[in-house]
């Protein structure tokens, strides 16, 4: 009988043994598959971040149609247009627009003062006008945009969202 409990004891000890090295891959597993999932959430939240970061960047984007869109300096300086203006209005590059300059796309120069100063009073939506391509066509646009201003308040860009676009026939 005492080696019979003996034996028991041995096998209980084993398996006390086996219990505790399978504990401790557990707790390394659970301690990876933590590790894992924060990496995860954090590479969801910089993804959200970046996607709202593009969002203000690009307003308009996520919609149905093709987003035109370009931000400037109040000089008229394009600083950025995306692939959907450029191909709209037929130019390859921004540094295409800067040497037409863009008060030149304006088939009336007055509207791009009308814009501007729409635009210092507030958000602008709708405001139709007419845009010359690199070809030399007319297209009749209808622009929204605002402003962005710096720390301190001056004018640092403006943002504009050509929201429609059709081409003028030509007599």
């Amino acid at each position: 009988m005492e080696a019979e409990l003996r034996e028991r004891l041995d096998e209980i000890e084993k398996l006390k043994l086996q219990l505790e090295k399978e504990k401790k891959l557990l707790d390394v597993r659970v301690t990876e598959r933590t590790r894992e999932l924060s990496e995860a959430k954090e590479a969801m939240e910089s993804a959200s971040m970046k996607l709202k970061a593009s969002e203000i960047k690009f307003p308009g984007a996520g919609q149905p149609f093709p987003c035109r869109y370009l931000q400037t300096t109040p000089e008229g300086i394009v600083l950025e247009a995306n692939p959907a203006i450029l191909k709209a209005l037929g130019f390859e590059s921004v540094e295409q627009i800067n040497k037409v300059g863009l008060i030149n796309l304006y088939a009336n120069a007055d509207d791009r003062e009308r814009f501007v100063s729409a635009v210092k009073s507030g958000p602008v939506s709708d405001f139709e006008t007419r845009f010359r391509c690199a070809d030399g066509r007319i297209i009749d646009v209808s622009l929204s945009g605002n402003l962005v201003r710096d720390d301190s308040g001056q004018t640092e860009v403006y943002r504009r969202n050509f929201r429609r676009y059709h081409r003028i026939q030509e007599s």
